[in-house]
């Protein structure tokens, strides 16, 4: 299995349980504790606006922050996944999260105060490029990053174009580190 695999997996899976909302809230609770940390450690404020490039069918972290910050873009390459995500938060009643299908090697962030990256937005360096040529120095990105095993599936931290981040320390099936850093930590390409 390589990366397009894992990926494809994850996403069949999250347009399986997006259509049960009872597993989708199962699913949430599975990320909750982690999302948690993470909105600890990258010291989210209540107005800052948020952008999660690749967000899947259950946009989980943005439901999850939802209630902890003004405004949540999600953007995904997969216009299935944008449909169901958008029915999903639906579903909750949620109004501070926008869903749009877009690429992450594309996307203007400049009026973003946080930018996350998950596992399978890909390619990484492309979108740390983007976001380095449009962002305002102060942005935080957030990225998680992979347990060894799944290296082999995700893009793993020495491959990264970072110089400098800061890292915590995370508990998760798939990752065990979240590290943040901004547009000026991002080597040139």
């Amino acid at each position: 299995m390589d990366f397009w695999d894992i990926c494809k997996t994850t996403n069949f899976f999250e347009k399986i349980l997006v259509k049960v909302p009872l597993f989708s809230i199962l699913y949430l609770l599975f990320y909750k504790k982690a999302v948690e940390t993470e909105w600890e450690f990258a010291g989210l404020l209540t107005e800052d606006k948020v952008l999660f490039i690749g967000g899947g069918a259950i946009p989980y972290s943005a439901i999850i922050l939802s209630n902890k910050v003004k405004h949540i873009t999600v953007i995904d390459n997969d216009k299935k996944s944008v449909n169901l995500a958008k029915k999903i938060i639906n579903y909750f009643r949620i109004n501070n999260i926008t869903i749009n299908y877009e690429n992450g090697q594309y996307v203007n962030p400049k009026d973003y105060d946080v930018i996350f990256l998950p596992l399978q937005a890909q390619p990484k360096n492309k979108i740390l490029a983007n976001i380095k040529s449009h962002c305002h120095e102060n942005t935080k990105i957030l990225m998680r990053i992979p347990k060894k095993a799944f290296t082999k599936f995700y893009t793993p931290i020495k491959d990264l174009a970072i110089k400098n981040y800061k890292e915590k320390a995370v508990n998760q099936l798939t990752y065990n580190k979240i590290i943040m850093f901004y547009p000026g930590d991002i080597k040139n390409e």
